[in-house]
């Protein structure tokens, strides 16, 4: 299996200071998006600690040790922030959501905290492969509100878990069997907030990848730009270029 990717961070068109970052390492397989929050100058540090922490992944012979050593780094940029935050100011807010996505042949091992998200476009069909760590999706799952309602809902910003939120952080894992023809898109909620579902697996099917991910990244100014904008794309195939069916 090999694979390529292509990624942008955008400010959109309402914030003057990007809090996202990504992390992309397509020699390693290893990719991420992180979505800061705290406010000004708090934000993009957490999510820049998460993406420094990750610098120093190293190549690992099994899965489990990928899996170990990719949330290993991820817990201590968590206690990094968790321990820095200066409450006695009152700035008690420092923390970030992450994405992870990182091959290990045939799989790949999802890790994600927050309402940054991971896609995959499969046999031309889009599919979330993550949950959100919101509130609101806590209010779907318990039949409160419907889903068509989460986006409007007046907690739609609560997000309930996050790197940096709580010493003891719990990372949600997951893993999923790679198909060549794969396409895998993660991005931070600036993108889905603006960007209707429907219209980001019809951009997802753009063959190019630059291409694919400069689409994207328009799509969300032009529906708004509203927040901070992040997103990886990954393309998989075999060494043959051949998908399979």
């Amino acid at each position: 299996m090999v694979w390529r990717s292509s990624a942008f961070t955008d400010p959109g068109r309402k914030r003057a200071l990007n809090e996202d970052a990504l992390f992309e390492n397509a020699e390693l397989g290893v990719w991420a998006v992180a979505d800061g929050m705290g406010g000004h100058r708090a934000g993009d540090m957490a999510s820049q600690t998460i993406v420094d922490s990750l610098r120093r992944f190293r190549e690992t012979r099994s899965l489990a040790e990928r899996v170990d050593a990719l949330e290993s780094l991820i817990l201590e940029a968590n206690l990094d922030l968790h321990n820095h935050v200066d409450r006695p100011s009152g700035r008690d807010i420092m923390g970030s959501t992450v994405a992870l996505l990182a091959v290990f042949p045939p799989l790949a091992i999802l890790m994600w905290a927050g309402d940054s998200r991971i896609y995959r476009l499969h046999r031309g069909r889009l599919e979330q492969l993550t949950e959100d760590h919101t509130m609101v999706q806590e209010l779907v799952k318990r039949g409160h509100i419907r889903a068509e309602e989460a986006e409007h809902h007046p907690s739609a910003n609560i997000v309930l878990r996050a790197v940096g939120g709580d010493a003891n952080l719990k990372l949600d894992l997951d893993q999923v069997e790679i198909t060549s023809g794969d396409r895998f898109l993660l991005c931070s909620d600036g993108l889905y907030k603006d960007v209707p579902e429907q219209q980001i697996e019809a951009l997802l099917r753009i063959p190019d990848i630059h291409e694919c991910s400069h689409r994207l990244r328009q799509a969300a100014l032009e529906g708004g730009g509203s927040d901070n904008n992040t997103c990886i794309v990954i393309d998989f195939h075999r060494h043959d270029g051949a998908a399979t069916e």
